[in-house]
């Protein structure tokens, strides 16, 4: 079998490096390439290398270097499992680099170091409760060359596609070639393996417009076997990939997230929707374990997670439901009346969604945290300190400028004071509805006017009941009403005899 036994003097017969003995015939028989010695001709059976290669997992690897998570043993130059979970990118902060939470390996968001409140054209756009928004037309890219994936790993996503067709993780070569691309093809997770083969999931689909756990697991089986997993939420599908060959990222210093290359320069295959979570072992793990359990009100959600909201990007999270953002804010908003993402409307440019986030404030303002100085208010249109107009009906309260009572703000730019068309302390276009009536006793009707109880006028600044009838509010009857005297009064305070301010003739 083109091999030998090696006999040497007092000894028993060993085959020659590269060479193992053939359990049933006791023959000698070669090893996978680059083993100098081996149990079995597979490519995982190697027990040590020949010089210039790395043992890791059973397979001889032309690297230099250990995959992420193990450590170079020296001198048998062997790869040693430390701890497989290696990469975890959860971009849920406003941050033009992010920070991975296991090896703090940097990810730029774009391809400089603009970002928010100032996005290039490829940054994706921070989306509160729902990480990063890539539009098509963003990508991320990891800086450090320390992403080393092992040949067996598992990868997870939690991804809102909003595209049929596109790269979610791409590996890349020194020339920018693709060695490892996971993605959909309408909406069909896909893996594309350097030398292997492209693969899809020919059971469960992505489904559009809607939170998806993605994994894709690559592992050796029993009998050595090249094997892919697919999984969608918790529906697992298998598929072998035919040629004997494995994934190998010994020369894969580059990778991209929501894209891949196709120069140095230049990305293709984009990603439109959300990404919330990426996780990378280099292990075959089970990803079952990585779906979270309290999901009350979905399907499935992330592992320390609850369920994550659908809003789309030009919407907001309240906590219970989605809103709209103003129409202005195309790149996203927090809450109603800003596109400002910052929880300070006077901060405008921080790095999450808190109070302690804030690293500097608008023009003129001091701070962080940014305040107004003493006697000018907030101008949430403008987003500014200002002067509070007194001649144009404005005042300053709790530090920003309103209208005054009976007045509402007619314009959605700048404060323009008109007055309410009806009896209201203030009133709120474009219905020009009360918000709280001016006379006592009234309150606001189905129409949206002020209105007096039944049996009762407006006298002044009041409601006054007519004769035979006296005003009774408490918080049992909700709104104010008018009610009967006893008989023998023309006016009273109450409905007994006693209670009479006057009496019948």
């Amino acid at each position: 079998r083109n091999a030998t036994l090696s006999i040497p003097p007092n000894e028993k017969c060993e085959c020659d490096p590269g060479n193992y003995k053939d359990p049933t015939d006791s023959s000698c028989s070669a090893c996978h390439t680059n083993c100098y010695s081996c149990t079995s001709s597979e490519i995982n059976k190697c027990t040590n290398c020949t010089a210039g290669y790395l043992l890791i997992n059973g397979i001889c690897i032309s690297s230099i270097t250990c995959s992420t998570g193990y450590h170079h043993e020296t001198p048998s130059e062997t790869c040693t499992l430390l701890d497989d979970f290696v990469f975890h990118l959860k971009p849920q902060r406003i941050e033009d680099t992010v920070e991975d939470l296991r090896n703090d390996i940097q990810v730029l968001t774009g391809t400089n170091n603009n970002f928010y409140p100032n996005y290039s054209p490829q940054d994706p756009l921070a989306a509160k409760d729902r990480g990063y928004y890539f539009k098509g037309s963003s990508v991320m890219s990891v800086l450090s060359p320390d992403l080393f994936i092992a040949t067996e790993f598992t990868i997870t996503f939690w991804v809102f596609p909003q595209n049929s067709h596109s790269t979610i993780f791409a590996k890349h070569d020194s020339s920018y070639a693709t060695k490892l691309r996971l993605g959909i093809d309408q909406y069909t997770p896909t893996i594309d393996l350097e030398a292997v083969t492209t693969l899809s999931n020919s059971g469960s689909t992505a489904l559009s417009s809607s939170w998806n756990f993605l994994a894709f697991r690559v592992f050796f089986d029993s009998n050595s076997d090249y094997q892919v997993e697919f999984y969608v939420n918790d529906t697992l599908s298998t598929s072998t990939p035919t040629s004997n060959n494995f994934y190998l990222d010994e020369s894969s210093p580059y990778a991209t997230i929501g894209a891949e290359h196709d120069s140095s320069t230049t990305f293709t295959n984009f990603f439109k929707g959300f990404i919330w979570e990426i996780r990378v072992y280099n292990s075959p793990v089970d990803p079952l374990t990585l779906l979270g359990t309290n999901c009350t009100l979905c399907s499935f959600c992330p592992l320390d997670s609850e369920c994550l909201p659908t809003c789309s990007i030009d919407q907001f999270w309240t906590g219970e439901t989605c809103e709209s953002c103003d129409p202005v804010c195309t790149e996203g908003c927090v809450r109603k009346g800003t596109c400002n993402l910052c929880q300070n409307n006077l901060c405008s440019d921080c790095t999450g969604y808190l109070e302690e986030d804030c690293l500097s404030c608008v023009p003129g303002i001091s701070g962080p945290p940014c305040v107004c100085d003493e006697g000018l208010g907030f101008d949430a249109q403008q987003l500014s300190c200002i002067v509070c107009d007194s001649s144009a009906e404005q005042e300053l309260f709790e530090g920003v400028c309103v209208c005054n009572q009976g007045f509402y703000n007619s314009n959605p730019f700048v404060i323009d004071c008109q007055p309410c068309a009806l009896d209201c302390t203030q009133c709120s276009p474009p219905q020009l509805n009360c918000v709280n009536c001016l006379p006592r006793y009234s309150y606001m009707g189905s129409s949206g006017d002020c209105v007096c109880p039944k049996q009762s006028n407006f006298n002044g600044a009041e409601c006054v009941c007519e004769d035979g009838y006296y005003m009774e509010y408490t918080q049992d009857l909700g709104n104010p009403q008018c009610s009967e005297c006893h008989e023998s009064c023309k006016t009273c305070f109450g409905p007994l005899d006693t209670q009479c301010t006057s009496c019948n003739s």
